[in-house]
């Protein structure tokens, strides 16, 4: 196997794994609180792509004092 084709699968497996590990718990935590966000178990790309993404931290300040986000799709 030449050495480009390691690189690129060296290359490949890294970003498939940041952008499959790119969310903690917490984001899709904000799902079961308010189902119109956060889909993703593990991934927020595609929830970032599609506007459904939530920053959690604000999600739950923002519930914390009664305020929480009620947006529908």
């Amino acid at each position: 196997m030449s050495n480009y084709v390691q690189l690129a699968i060296l290359v490949y497996s890294n970003l498939w794994a940041f952008i499959l590990h790119d969310s903690r718990e917490q984001a899709h935590t904000v799902h079961h609180k308010n189902m119109n966000f956060n889909f993703g178990q593990f991934c927020s790309l595609w929830d970032r792509l599609g506007g459904t993404y939530v920053d959690p931290r604000k999600f739950l300040k923002a519930e914390s004092i009664g305020n929480p986000l009620t947006r529908t799709k």
